[in-house]
Formats: C-alpha cells, structure tokens, sequence
C-alpha cells in the first residue's frame, strides 16, 4: 500500500471522527451551559492557539526533516482529547465548583495542539508525495480530501440520531475510537527522511517565540508582495508561486467558517425550528457531496488555474449564506447545502494544492504552518465575531457580514488574476 493511498485512509477516519462531533459541538457546549458569548470566546481562545501551533509545527518538521513523528503526536492527542470530552458529564459534578463547560477550554486547547501537528505534516507529506508529479496535482489532492470529506459526510449522518437515542456526549467516545484507529494505521507510514534545512540544535523557548514573530513579519511582508523570506529554499527546485493570494484565502475562508459555523446547529434548530436529527444530516448532506465535488474542484483547477477557482468558490459561498438568511425551509436549504459543498470544494482543494506545490520540500512545512497560521487568525475573528455578533444584534445580521466579506474575496482574487494576465502579455518575449 502506497503512501498515498494510507494518507487517504487515514484522512477518511479523521473525518468521520470529526463528523460524527462537529454537527453536535456546539450543542453540546449549550448543554454544559455556555451562552452564545462563551462560544465566541471557546473559539478564539482555541484559534490563538492554533495559530502557535500551527507554525510551530511546520517549522519543526522541515527542521527534523520528518513528517511522521508530528502526524503520530498530533492523532494520539486527539484521542485523548474526545476522551476526556465525552467524560465531562462523568467527573464535572464531582468538582461542583466548577462549571462544566469550563472544562471545555483546556481540552479544546489539546486537541487544538493535535489538530495543528497532524494537519499541518500531512499537507507537508501530501506536497512531498505529489512533487514528482509535473501535471494532475489538484486532481489527486481533491481524491484525498474528498474521501476525507465523504468519511466526515458519513458519520455526520448518524450523529444527530445518536444524540436524539442516547446521549449528546456518546459520539465523543465514538470519536476517539476512531483516532485511535487512524493512529494505528498511521503507524504503517513509511518516510523517507529529507535534508535537514540546518542542524536542529538546542531548543530554547525565547529564541523559538523570536522566530515566529519575526515569520509573521515576513507573513505580512508576503501579503503586501514581497515573497524573499520564502526563498531560501535549497534542497528543492519546485515552483514558487506567490503566497499573498494562499494566505489572503486562508484568512478569510477560516474567518467565515469560524463565525458562520460556530452557530450554525444553533441557528437551524432554534430559528429555523429543525430538530438535531434533521441539523445533522443537512450537514451531512453538505459534506457527503463533497467527495465528488473536490475532484471535479481539484480537477478544474489544474485546468482554469488556481486564482479562478478561488474566486468562484468564494463566489459561491456568498451564495450559500445568503441562502441560510432567505430560504432556512425545506426544500430549499437541501439545495443550499448541496452549492455549500461545491463552494467548500471549490475552495479547499484549490488552496490545499496551492499551499503543497508553492514551495519546495525544506520550505513546505513552513508554508503549510503559515496557512495553517493565517487560518488560526481568520478563525480568532471569525470566532469572536459569530457568537458576539449573534448575541447583541442577531443571526441574519452576523451572516450578513460574512456575506460582504466572501464577495470582498471573489473580487480580490479575480482582480489578481487579470492582473497576471495583463502582466504575461505585457512581458516581453524571450528569445
């Protein structure tokens, strides 16, 4: 079995671990006692975090030349993570001083710390696998994520009627099953060890804290078109895209999903008036039609380019939340969620393929913790923007805003498209 091949595998139990949780998540934390402002602060709290780790992990991979150890850490801290998720109604009583959703900040904190190791050395893995492949990139980056996709579609499924049956904590157990299971199989990986970028050395906190100020200088320093801090790649020679429009997406996609999403269930089962069963399989529905549609995302892009694709699917998702403030009533919120998974495909195969092939493999670590990172700040706004928004004005108002700022995307990465294509015909030939 191909490394490819057990990645996909490996993606495709991940995600049924995440999606036999994410559609009741948020329901669950109502039910442990936090308010719409208390889920705002969960999720930024946890996307600070996200944006540490993020880097910091990447970083690190590149540094040790291996992608494994932190794709091991990161499925093994999960685990635990939904364990002692599950068990909050267990031992909360038993500390009554404390609140039970309180419980939730430093266990979300730990599985933030696993999600940012395994996410960001799989893309770093999936780049270094797909390097050797000049053509067909998006194609097979959207077979990975799409199985990933159909495996969250599944057990997103069952997971309202779960809770309904037997108790809203019971899929966090299902869900640790599951990473326990990826952990094994993840095992199996076989990695073959490239240059170090520079000897590891001694590790000292202040100087690593330095570090990653000093990249997210060089962060915002790409954003405004100056790419040289990511240019010091010298053990390979792939293509160096320019980073401003990946980071640019990643910021703005993860600020819609973390506003949007934080107070998605809520918004359908109290104003919309469905119940968690019906919550949880329109959320499947969404995820499920993904498998498809990343291929043919992934598919399209390598053909139309990489800035169109982002524009049409940013495109879309202004279409899709426009849909959940007019028509939140059956028949027409199947039809929304089915345009939410082409957008959501349309987007992620897209930026996933873009951040594995911008820069060679002692670089792609680095590159994909900055996605990664950019994605955390995104989400620290977007959460703090989703429950707060809700809570003083109202839902429509707080999708309204999210709204504005996916059309802000389509238009700005459409623009650099034309651009780049003024630019290529304005160049002169070289003979």
């Amino acid at each position: 079995m191909t490394n490819l091949v057990l990645l996909t595998i490996i993606g495709f139990i991940l995600f049924m671990s995440r999606g036999v949780v994410g559609p009741v998540s948020s329901l669950y934390a109502q039910e442990l006692g936090a308010s719409y402002v208390l889920l705002s602060v969960l999720g930024t709290t946890t996307s600070v975090f996200t944006v540490i780790a993020s880097y910091m992990w990447g970083r690190s991979s590149d540094v040790m030349g291996s992608r494994k150890t932190f794709m091991l850490g990161g499925l093994g801290v999960l685990a635990v993570e939904s364990t002692l998720t599950a068990m909050i109604p267990v031992f909360a009583p038993l500390l009554g001083a404390v609140q039970p959703f309180v419980w939730l900040f430093p266990l979300r904190l730990l599985g933030t710390i696993g999600t940012a190791a395994y996410s960001t050395a799989n893309l770093a893995m999936l780049g270094d696998l797909l390097e050797s492949h000049a053509s067909g990139r998006g194609q097979r980056m959207g077979w990975v994520r799409g199985s990933s996709s159909a495996g969250f579609g599944l057990m997103a499924f069952t997971a309202g009627k779960i809770a309904d049956t037997f108790a809203i904590n019971i899929p966090y157990y299902i869900s640790a099953a599951l990473l326990a299971l990826a952990f094994v199989l993840a095992v199996a990986l076989k990695e073959e060890r490239f240059k170090r970028e520079k000897a590891a050395g001694s590790f000292e906190w202040h100087s690593a804290w330095q570090a990653f100020l000093a990249r997210f200088r060089d962060a915002w320093a790409v954003i405004a078109g100056n790419d040289d801090a990511f240019d010091g790649d010298t053990v390979s020679t792939g293509p160096k895209l320019p980073l401003a429009p990946l980071l640019i997406s990643s910021f703005l996609f993860s600020l819609m999903m973390g506003s949007v999403y934080e107070v998605w269930a809520n918004y359908m089962k109290h104003e919309a008036g469905f119940t968690t069963t019906v919550v949880t399989m329109l959320w499947a529905t969404a995820s499920t039609s993904e498998f498809p549609f990343m291929i043919l995302g992934g598919w399209l892009s390598d053909r139309v380019g990489r800035l169109p694709m982002l524009s049409l699917g940013f495109l879309g998702w202004a279409i899709v939340i426009t849909g959940y403030i007019v028509v939140p009533v059956m028949p027409w919120i199947v039809v929304i969620q089915l345009i939410r998974g082409l957008a959501f495909s349309a987007v992620t195969a897209t930026a996933m393929t873009y951040a594995a092939e911008a820069r060679g493999r002692s670089q792609r670590g680095q590159v994909a913790g900055l996605y990664g990172a950019m994605g955390g700040v995104g989400s620290i706004l977007g959460a703090a923007m989703g429950g707060t928004l809700t809570a003083w004005v109202s839902f429509h108002f707080m999708f309204g805003v999210a709204t504005v700022a996916m059309l802000a995307g389509a238009v700005y990465f459409a623009v650099v498209e034309w651009r780049r294509r003024q630019t290529a015909l304005t160049a002169p030939v070289q003979s």
